[in-house]
């Protein structure tokens, strides 16, 4: 947060150096929208906090809810907080249902995983695939979620440190999100389980395939 502060502080400083200069309009421009940024920033950071905060203290109750329409949700979102990078997105789905017991942190889940995917990508087209289906496992339904992106990839040694809060792979300050060791968290307390492959096997370079296996409500 004092990160934050002092960027929007020291934009308004040479704003304020600037105002008296008409050839420095588009500097004033650009400083303006860097302001712009580090609120949206910090709103992000205050209402992540506070999710964790309401996670790691009450237990909410899981309900019925869509994949779809949650995924929906989070894709809107990765597109208007992302909306100078150029994302392409694609949705395979197997089945038109696909209901899981959840709660309210689903769609924070799908928006982390995303946010990391959009982040953690040097391609001037950041691609991501998203598949729905469906699958089983030791006779029981489960709802498969995966996210193949072509972003940097992960180590082998590191995919299942990132799941671990004292040794995240990603910086969770460039991302502002819940942090994957939280998002492990959350969908184990579904019942679920989450791990990441290659999303090309041997070749982790060529991105990442974030995996969710979710039970399928009844």
């Amino acid at each position: 947060m004092n990160n934050i502060l002092q960027n929007i502080n020291s934009s308004n400083e040479l704003i304020t150096n600037y105002s008296k200069d008409p050839a420095k309009s588009d500097k004033i421009n650009e400083l303006n929208e860097i302001i712009r940024e580090q609120v949206i920033r910090g709103k992000n950071l205050v209402a992540t906090i506070r999710k964790i905060s309401l996670f790691e203290k009450v237990e909410l109750k899981l309900k019925k809810q869509d994949v779809h329409e949650v995924l929906k949700q989070a894709i809107e979102y990765i597109l208007n907080r992302f909306q100078t990078h150029q994302i392409k997105f694609k949705v395979e789905i197997s089945d038109q249902n696909h209901i899981i017991n959840a709660d309210e942190f689903l769609i924070d889940v799908f928006e982390n995983i995303l946010i990391n995917a959009v982040i953690h990508n040097q391609n001037p087209i950041v691609e991501i695939i998203i598949k729905i289906s469906k699958d089983s496992a030791d006779g029981l339904n489960y709802i498969k979620i995966e996210f193949l992106d072509n972003g940097i990839g992960i180590p082998d040694k590191k995919k299942k440190l990132i799941f671990q809060n004292s040794k995240n792979y990603f910086n969770s300050q460039k991302g502002m999100g819940l942090g994957l060791s939280l998002v492990k968290a959350i969908v184990e307390s579904y019942n679920g389980k989450i791990w990441v492959e290659n999303k090309i096997k041997k070749v982790y370079l060529k991105g990442s395939n974030f995996i969710l296996l979710i039970p399928e409500a009844i």
